[in-house]
């Protein structure tokens, strides 16, 4: 269950207090995958996990079920790099290049 941050959002302090706080969860992430990625099997997992999430493969199927399901694996990859490369572009230029020595 999500928290509230803004009960009136007529109310500008509280919106600006729920800004902060936003911003200050953003940052925390970012930082966390930072750390992550500066070990070798942080970048190894990640590698993984974007690998199995068919970020450069196509969604297309014949089935729209089977489609939506390979579009959901995608959609966690695009998360996921989207997220690395917030945190330390030249790391995923790196994991990149890792993992084709692999």
């Amino acid at each position: 269950m999500e928290k509230v941050l803004v009960r009136n959002a007529a109310d500008a302090e509280q919106v600006k207090g729920a800004e902060k706080k936003e911003a200050f969860g953003r940052d925390k992430e970012l930082q966390d995958m930072k750390k992550v990625l500066e070990t070798d099997f942080g970048r190894r997992v990640l590698k993984k996990i974007l690998d199995s999430s068919r970020l450069h493969q196509t969604s297309f199927s014949e089935s729209a079920h089977h489609m939506a399901f390979l579009e959901g694996q995608r959609n966690i990859g695009l998360m996921l790099l989207a997220d690395i490369t917030a945190a330390d572009a030249a790391a995923y230029v790196k994991l990149m290049e890792e993992g084709k020595e692999r």
